[in-house]
């Protein structure tokens, strides 16, 4: 989201603001802090700061709850990031969503932790990722 914000069209900005700020406070939540905008979100309303203002103006007055966060803001979310991305007028929004995917699963693999070598996956912990010698899951 915060990749596409500042290049993507004026009519999807908003709600990839609102985005931003649903995804900080679920953050913080589930952290058990108080909401903050990380460094990279601040960097985002940045270049883009009337959608950044509207975006507050509009959180202020709606919450959204760990379900709805899951089930329907985090979906819109990266689609409306992909798209925002993929139709932004930049030099190469195919190199920007190819790195934002490499970031992505990067992210991913930190978070998850990897079955060891050679683990069948039927005894593998729930959630583990079997990667074969290609470094792809098995």
């Amino acid at each position: 989201m915060t990749t596409a914000l500042p290049v993507a069209a004026a009519d999807r900005q908003l709600a990839l603001a609102v985005s931003v700020l649903a995804a900080e406070e679920m953050l913080a939540r589930l952290d058990g802090r108080p909401a903050a905008l990380e460094e990279r979100s601040g960097w985002a309303f940045a270049q883009a700061p009337h959608a950044a203002e509207a975006a507050r103006r509009f959180s202020r007055a709606s919450k959204i709850t760990e379900k709805g966060f899951r089930r329907y803001a985090a979906p819109n979310a990266v689609q409306l990031s992909v798209v925002g991305i993929a139709q932004a007028c930049v030099p190469d929004p195919d190199g920007m969503l190819h790195d934002l995917l490499v970031a992505a699963i990067a992210e991913c693999e930190a978070l998850i932790p990897r079955a060891r070598p050679g683990a069948d996956a039927a005894t593998a912990p729930r959630g583990t990722v079997n990667a074969g010698a290609s470094g792809r899951p098995a």
